[in-house]
């Protein structure tokens, strides 16, 4: 997939901006995520930014065609708000003295920056099953002890319409070089993305989850190797971070009096 393609179908549904009720019932689902590792009901979701039940319907509407969540057909529940999901996935996020799950390998490593706390990510080698484990810093904003120490994040640029049903699928942590190759000669079309470091892949996740206010860079990585890729990275990083900052996920403070676990 081009660059072109990647930045214009980001931009047509992330890029568009926000109206103060859908920020608040927005950061209001993910605040509800990390409090109590669910998603909250429409009729919480109502209450808690004090409307009707059909107007948090249409608001939760509006993020879906913002691709920020995913409802059912009946548009009555919350199926994923990135980076939540809120079935069972490979990708296992300890956050404070609950479990949660994330829509995918990058998902796990920006839940901490988004919070601004420490969490510990227990996921598996696409490949062959293997366990993986990843803790990041209380800050988010680096990581702590990781295994294996080869261990890195496959970055897909498949991007259509919805992260959850493109993309996402196919970001995953890999043990070995070797793994990612046996994995991407077995897919059934080629796959085009990028091998990044767990480092790198702490960077991107905070490009995408961080604070817009932020002053630092979209993206401050060190070199991918893969040809045209920390290009293609820095551009994608770009278009998540336009100026209207109600354009990017929250950063969250205010998910009640939640204990750290140690």
């Amino acid at each position: 997939m081009g660059r072109g393609r990647i930045r214009s179908g980001l931009a047509e549904t992330w890029g568009r901006k926000l109206t103060p009720s859908e920020d608040f019932t927005w950061r209001t689902v993910l605040e509800r995520f990390a409090s109590d590792g669910r998603p909250a009901s429409v009729q919480e979701i109502a209450e808690r930014i004090g409307v009707p039940d059909d107007e948090a319907r249409t608001l939760l509407a509006d993020l879906r065609s913002h691709d920020l969540l995913g409802l059912d057909e009946s548009a009555t529940t919350i199926t994923y708000a990135y980076p939540f999901a809120n079935t069972p996935t490979e990708h296992r996020v300890q956050l404070y003295r609950r479990l949660v799950h994330a829509m995918c390998a990058i998902d796990a490593l920006g839940i901490a920056g988004m919070l601004g706390t420490n969490t510990r990510i227990e996921s598996c080698c696409r490949a062959c099953g293997g366990r993986i484990e990843v803790r990041t810093t209380p800050n988010g904003k680096a990581l702590g002890h990781y295994r294996p120490a080869e261990a890195f994040v496959w970055y897909d640029f498949a991007y259509a319409q919805a992260a959850a049903a493109s993309c996402c699928p196919a970001i995953a942590f890999f043990c070995s070089n070797e793994h990612l190759e046996q994995w991407l000669l077995a897919q059934s079309r080629k796959r085009v993305g990028s091998r990044l470091t767990l480092n790198e892949g702490l960077e991107l996740s905070r490009s995408f989850r961080a604070s817009p206010r932020d002053d630092e860079p979209a993206l401050n990585c060190k070199p991918v190797k893969v040809g045209g890729c920390v290009k293609e990275l820095r551009e994608l990083s770009r278009v998540l971070r336009p100026d209207n900052p109600a354009t990017r996920t929250p950063q969250l403070s205010n998910c009640g009096d939640l204990v750290l676990a140690p």
